[in-house]
C-alpha cells in the first residue's frame, strides 16, 4: 500500500488502504482497495485527481479485496462522488469518464449504486458500471488484459 496519499494517520505517516496504478498504454488508472476504507481514503482520492500529473482524461478500474469494508456513511459517499466527478469534469471536461467498479462489496455497493443518479445520461461526463470480474470491467472499457501488480505506481514512489 502507498503510505503517502492519505487514510488513517499514523504518528505522522498517511497510510491509505489502497494503491494507485497506472497503464499509461492504454489510457487507464486502477485503484485497488483492501482493508477499511476511510473518509480520509476518498479525500485522498480527490487530492490525487487534483494533481496536475494524474491523467484525468484516463478510465478507471477500482478493484476491491476481499477483506474491504467502509467506515462511511451515506452523505459522505454521495459527497465524494459529486466532488470526484466536479474534480475530473473540471480537468476534463470535454471527455466522458468510464469507470468500472469491481468485486465491490455487498454493503458499499448499495451505496454505490446510485452514483448515476447523480449523473444523468444527457450529462454524458461519467458512466459507471459494476462488474464481478476485472476480465467482464476490461471487455467493457475495450481494453487488454492487465497484470495490475506490474503496472507503475502512481504517484511514482521516492528514488533514493
Amino acid at each position: 500500500m502507498h503510505s503517502s496519499q492519505g487514510g488513517v494517520r499514523a504518528g505522522e505517516t498517511l497510510i491509505v488502504n489502497y494503491t494507485t496504478r497506472i497503464d499509461h498504454p492504454q489510457h487507464l488508472v486502477v485503484f485497488q482497495n483492501s482493508g477499511e476504507i476511510t473518509q480520509d481514503d476518498l479525500g485522498s482520492v480527490l487530492t490525487l485527481f487534483r494533481d496536475p500529473a494524474f491523467p484525468a482524461d484516463y478510465d478507471l478500474i477500482t478493484l476491491f479485496e476481499a477483506d474491504v469494508s467502509t467506515n462511511l456513511d451515506h452523505t459522505a459517499l454521495v459527497h465524494h462522488a459529486i466532488e470526484r466527478q466536479r474534480t475530473l469534469s473540471e480537468r476534463t471536461p470535454e471527455q466522458t469518464i468510464r469507470s468500472a467498479l469491481v468485486a465491490v462489496p455487498d454493503g458499499l455497493k448499495s451505496m454505490l449504486e446510485l452514483w448515476p443518479l447523480f449523473f444523468p445520461d444527457s450529462d454524458n461526463s461519467l458512466k459507471i458500471c459494476f462488474f464481478d470480474t476485472l476480465e467482464e470491467a476490461l471487455v467493457w472499457l475495450d481494453r487488454r488484459p492487465i497484470n495490475v501488480e506490474a503496472l507503475p505506481p502512481f504517484p511514482s514512489p521516492p528514488t533514493e
